[in-house]
């Protein structure tokens, strides 16, 4: 599952907002100020709850829950935008450094993965994660 080049002017799918895994409650409120801050306070910050594991991205982004917050280190560190245009994520992502949270896998909505429960979708961005430490490794 490769990153693919969004068109300049293109939307990614689902509602504007980013599922984060792997963060505390604190620092989802940093990103919730972060993006308040620079003008993207109609972006919805979802933390990654008990029940979100084995629903798809579509239901858990489109489902207010009251579920509990999954605990930061059970999960690994990531942040899935959605419904953002291609100059918005750029803008963010360029200015990530700001919040002093440490850097997160950072991935994006497609139709195809919409239909990934939390738990597929983390799987394999954490194989893609790994496929691309291993191909670095074999240049150095």
């Amino acid at each position: 599952m490769a990153f693919k080049k969004m068109e300049e002017n293109g939307i990614l799918p689902g509602p504007r907002a980013v599922l984060i895994c792997g963060n505390s409650a604190a620092s989802h409120n940093s990103i919730r100020n972060f993006l308040k801050d620079w003008g993207y306070s109609d972006i919805e910050v979802l933390g990654c709850r008990e029940d979100f594991l084995n629903n798809t991205i579509e239901h858990v982004l489109t489902n207010p829950s009251k579920a509990e917050l999954i605990q930061a280190e059970k999960l690994p560190p990531v942040m899935l935008w959605s419904g953002i245009s291609h100059k918005e994520l750029d803008s963010i992502l360029s200015r990530f450094n700001e919040t002093g949270l440490a850097r997160p896998i950072f991935a994006t909505t497609t139709t195809h993965n919409l239909k990934f429960t939390v738990k597929e979708l983390l799987r394999h961005l954490l194989e893609e994660q790994k496929s691309m430490r291993e191909a670095q490794q074999q240049k150095s």
